[in-house]
């Protein structure tokens, strides 16, 4: 059955809890403005840039057969995380959940508690099953996704090199082993060790939707790449 979703990899089911109706599967709204131009008719629409979309609510009403299991449900449903939804099982959300949970009496004598909570969640869905790149030579790959992907690339090698990535080339200097650039995150680091001085580029790289192309120079001797596909 699909009476569920799941919180950090946790399904509400553990704690008792069922899932009477999902939120509906839509699109999120293009994040752009609108401004009437004089002398024309209509409105002239401005976007923020390519695919970008406002957050939305994902709403799941639910029911507590037993009364006794919400103390530990509460505590485990809050602040951020990820959040899978039974009618969707192909991926997840970055959400957050900061409504207030009113626990209602179902009929009047029963221990049944029905609830809503609101799960506010970033505008893509991050595909599951998605396999780690691993590239030794120079490659082409495949966005499986319907927008850009923002990947997590690890390079393996020596000494300064120049990577490029479709339109970007990054340089890394001094490599002493391996260094992992961390787009979504806006990171660079190795075991823990910030190493964003070494990396230099006009900005961090993404996967468009189609082929990109993936070349190198210096001494590398393996990319692994998380490629985080996502779909609206």
């Amino acid at each position: 059955m699909a009476d569920w979703f799941a919180w950090n990899g946790v399904k509400c089911t553990d704690y008792g809890i069922h899932v009477l109706t999902h939120p509906a599967i839509s699109r999120p709204k293009e994040r752009v403005t609108t401004q009437a131009v004089p002398g024309r008719s209509g409105t002239l629409t401005i976007t923020e840039g390519d695919c970008v979309y406002d957050e939305f609510i994902a709403t799941c009403e639910c029911i507590a057969p037993n009364p006794a299991s919400i103390p530990a449900f509460s505590a485990w449903l809050h602040g951020p995380g990820v959040v899978m939804f039974g009618n969707h099982p192909t991926g997840f959300y970055y959400a957050r959940v900061n409504n207030q949970i009113d626990f209602e009496t179902v009929v009047r004598g029963r221990l049944q508690r029905k609830f809503i909570v609101n799960f506010r969640c970033q505008p893509f869905l991050y595909l599951l099953g998605v396999e780690i790149i691993v590239l030794t030579s120079f490659s082409q790959i495949v966005n499986q996704g319907t927008v850009f992907a923002e990947p997590i690339i690890t390079v393996e090698g020596t000494g300064d090199i120049d990577l490029t990535i479709g339109e970007v080339t990054l340089g890394i200097a001094g490599l002493a082993s391996s260094i992992t650039i961390d787009v979504p995150q806006r990171l660079v680091y190795n075991e823990g060790i910030n190493l964003t001085g070494s990396l230099t580029g006009d900005d961090w790289p993404t996967l468009p939707v189609g082929s990109t192309a993936i070349s190198w120079t210096g001494s590398v001797s393996r990319i692994t790449i998380t490629p985080n596909w996502r779909v609206l």
